[in-house]
């Protein structure tokens, strides 16, 4: 401002005058920022400033007291926060203010496999560590070289030594990559010579050798054998277990062999020359299982010619499991042969069949008479033993002789994907396969119509393989664990929702009712409901009438459906039942 100077020295003499001084620039607020580490570069601001005419001064920048010219990219400052400071000098004072800059960590990925070096059919974990780049963690989107699913670990069986790379992105930094080298050990290269063309059930020889005589070591039906080539005897028809180790890589190959020889002989007789021959001392076979077992059951009685009478429905729980105590007695206690059904994954409700008592059953009745097949229906319920949390459901179901699980649930494959799987391959072959002139001989080849009823069919095999090779144990695991924890939840939400009751609720299957003010199943409501909730079209649950009575069955198998669909489909009920 204008201020008064009055000079009274030296005594006697006076002077007045008046002085402006100039305010001091005012340098406006900086605003502190946060930057990606990246190529971008950064200009420092350079508004106008009070006071200060256009070329009497320039500003002097530094960052980290180094002079700093602008224009440069975050990744020569580094991570870390920064202060940037402005100097303004050329008048008789000067002004100065800093700004905060922080530089987020550069993004980068590590790329690291359980095992890098593997043996041939052999799978490994391969996992990519994304660090730095953008908070919070996890907003990342992973790209594979190979274009597999974008997760951060994936489960991979190479066919050839290769590179794997994965890029990670955080949407602000410069992507980050990084590649492994997985190697694959040699494959075996196995030979099987048989010997002359023995009888079924007669000793004859075969040949076991492999490509690397000099270093793999044999060991057959558990018997070790030490370096081959080996000639050893076998029974025609049976199978031989080949396992052949190559120290030198660590590698182990199980195969099973079997045992050429000529079809074996049977005999029958018929009383009644118009009508089919049976063996002499067959009796009626008996189908046990669940009250509550699939449909489709039935339907394959009838195909396979035991007919529907076969059936021995066994009592079930509230759940839909078979009683451990109806089924033991049952199995026990029927006079002919017999094929138990044991069910994992009611289709309504999700319940497991005691799995883990039923093959102590079978056991014991089989120690008096071998007229007796285990087989376990596992649609979709068997699938829990890929998961950690949920396989204690299913076990036991190890034990079994046959297995049938459907593909195009969890793994979301075209609909006639079934699995059926047969412990003793032998047995199989005897049952569906086909012998004629034009066809190679028994156990010659790896024959597929020895597994199938078709002679020809479309590769439906492929998507599965894809489907499993692609997810891996671990993909698979999630898959299942989120689909139950789905259903789960929106059986917890729908629970809570006045005029609703879960009836049942196991793995992934949810089965509800609506009830009236007193708390009764009301069954003209739960059709409203369904109804209404079909009509809405955020979701489509299926009607079903289970233990006498009609509900609503909702099933959970698909990868996307996540706490937010939830969320829509319990709104959706909440709404049709006012």
């Amino acid at each position: 401002g204008i201020h008064t100077l009055i000079w009274d020295s030296p005594p006697g003499c006076t002077d007045i005058t008046e002085a402006e001084v100039e305010a001091p620039p005012q340098w406006p607020a900086l605003q502190d920022t946060t930057l990606c580490f990246n190529d971008l570069g950064i200009t420092p601001p350079n508004p106008s400033v009070p006071g200060i005419t256009s070329g009497a001064a320039q500003p002097v920048w530094t960052v980290d007291g180094q002079s700093w010219t602008g224009d440069t990219a975050t990744a020569e400052i580094g991570s870390g926060t920064h202060v940037i400071a402005v100097e303004w000098t050329g008048l008789a004072c000067s002004v100065s203010n800093t700004w905060n800059l922080e530089v987020l960590p550069e993004l980068q990925v590590n790329l690291a496999a359980d095992d890098a070096t593997l043996c041939p059919g052999a799978a490994t974990d391969v996992t990519a560590t994304p660090t730095g780049g953008l908070v919070p963690e996890g907003q990342w989107t992973i790209s594979w070289s190979d274009g597999g699913l974008p997760l951060a670990t994936r489960t991979i069986a190479p066919t050839a030594t290769g590179w794997w790379s994965v890029t990670v992105e955080d949407g602000c930094s410069n992507a980050a990559s990084d590649s492994i080298l997985l190697t694959l050990q040699s494959p075996f290269d196995l030979t099987v010579t048989p010997g002359p063309l023995a009888c079924h059930g007669t000793t004859t020889s075969i040949l076991l050798e492999a490509d690397q005589p000099a270093t793999v070591e044999h060991t057959v039906n558990g018997a070790p054998l030490g370096i081959g080539p080996h000639v050893i005897e076998a029974t025609a028809g049976e199978a031989v277990d080949w396992t052949v180790v190559d120290p030198s890589q660590g590698c182990t190959l199980d195969t099973t062999i079997l045992v050429p020889g000529h079809p074996p002989l049977t005999a029958a007789f018929s009383i009644n020359p118009s009508s089919d021959c049976i063996p002499w001392n067959a009796q009626p076979i008996a189908l046990i299982g669940s009250a509550e077992q699939h449909s489709s059951v039935a339907r394959s009685a009838r195909v396979i010619g035991l007919g529907s009478d076969a059936i021995v429905p066994v009592t079930s729980d509230s759940s839909g499991a078979m009683d451990p105590d109806a089924a033991r007695a049952a199995i026990l206690g029927h006079g002919g042969p017999l094929i138990v059904n044991a069910q994992a994954g009611n289709v309504n409700a999700g319940a497991f069949d005691p799995i883990d008592t039923i093959p102590d059953a079978v056991a014991e009745r089989r120690s008096e008479r071998n007229d007796v097949w285990l087989h376990v229906d596992g649609a979709f319920g068997l699938w829990v033993r890929a998961s950690r949390r949920r396989a204690p459901l299913a076990a036991g179901a190890e034990r079994a002789d046959s297995w049938a699980c459907d593909a195009h649930k969890w793994l979301n494959t075209p609909y006639d994907c079934g699995i059926s799987i047969v412990a003793d391959r032998t047995v199989l072959a005897a049952a569906v396969g086909v012998r004629a002139a034009y066809l190679p001989p028994v156990g010659e080849v790896d024959d597929p119509t020895d597994r199938v009823l078709e002679f020809s069919r479309r590769a439906r095999g492929v998507p599965v393989w894809a489907a499993l090779r692609s997810l891996g144990r671990s993909g698979v695991e999630r898959l299942v664990d989120g689909a139950c924890d789905a259903a789960e939840a929106l059986a917890a939400a729908i629970e809570s929702i006045d005029g609703l009751r879960v009836r049942g609720q196991g793995i992934n299957q949810v089965v509800v009712e609506a009830v009236d003010a007193a708390g009764e199943s009301d069954p003209a409501r739960t059709s409203a409901v369904l109804a209404a909730v079909v009509a809405d079209g955020r979701c489509y649950p299926s009607g079903t009438v289970w233990q006498g009575r009609p509900g609503i069955r909702l099933s959970v198998s698909n990868w996307r459906t996540d706490l937010d669909d939830v969320a829509k489909i319990a709104a959706a009920f909440a709404e049709a039942v006012r």
